[in-house]
């Protein structure tokens, strides 16, 4: 191992997420193009299907939107509900899903289509690309400012703690090596954590938590602030 060179290696790396980390682009805000606000017709129909809403004029849905997939459902503050086109191919091996929001809680979510969601306590502040799946779920909920386990302290081995540090969500083995090297961590911890808490507080500037695209949520009492993005 050369400490020299795992020490630029890791400034090289530590730069470049700087400035174009993926998982930090995943939480920027997102334009609510192509959605419209529910007709009578349409509000009269969900009614039908068992949903309940006390302020139907914040959800806000595709215009092709098919309510008749959308059944016992509540929704509260802004919603946002993209196109559900009956089936999808749900995995790589073909398999087809018929896509339906059924028996969910909704707040604050922006649900991109081909989405199944059933039996949701709650779903909160979340924005769901294309194809997810979320179902048998108790309560899964975001709040702004929210870090996403960004920054946790991580033990690299030694049970006196010298080569503890804080971690982040893109953090690499090859990251958490170098940092575990003497010569390096001497070096470098303090550009480290200057950028640990740059990524911190971008992750807690997020808007609304993520599940991104084919992503699988089954059969969880329990998430509070996950981020669910590979």
């Amino acid at each position: 191992m050369d400490p020299k060179h795992d020490a630029k290696r890791l400034l090289e790396l530590l730069d470049e997420l700087s400035r174009d980390s993926e998982l930090l682009a995943e939480l920027e805000p997102k334009a609510e193009a192509h959605f419209i606000s529910l007709s009578d017709e349409l509000v009269c129909e969900l009614e039908g299907q068992g949903n309940r809403c006390a302020d139907w004029d914040r959800i806000s849905v595709h215009p092709d939107f098919d309510p008749s997939l959308v059944s016992g459902c509540v929704f509260s503050g802004n919603v946002y509900l993209g196109l559900q086109d009956a089936t999808f191919e749900s995995s790589d091996d073909g398999e087809t899903c018929s896509t339906a929001i059924r028996n969910c809680s909704l707040s604050n979510c922006h649900i991109q289509g081909n989405c199944i969601l059933s039996d949701v306590g709650l779903l909160e502040g979340y924005y769901l690309d294309e194809g997810v799946i979320v179902s048998g779920v108790g309560r899964m909920t975001f709040e702004r400012g929210a870090s996403f386990g960004n920054g946790t302290t991580l033990s690299l081995g030694l049970e006196s703690g010298e080569r503890n540090i804080r971690g982040f969500a893109e953090m690499s083995l090859e990251m958490a090596a170098a940092l575990a090297h003497g010569e390096v961590r001497k070096g470098l911890l303090e550009d480290f954590e200057r950028f640990v808490d740059f990524y911190v507080s971008a992750a807690s500037s997020a808007h609304h938590g993520r599940i991104c695209s084919k992503a699988r949520v089954i059969s969880t009492p329990m998430i509070i602030e996950p981020l669910l993005c590979w």
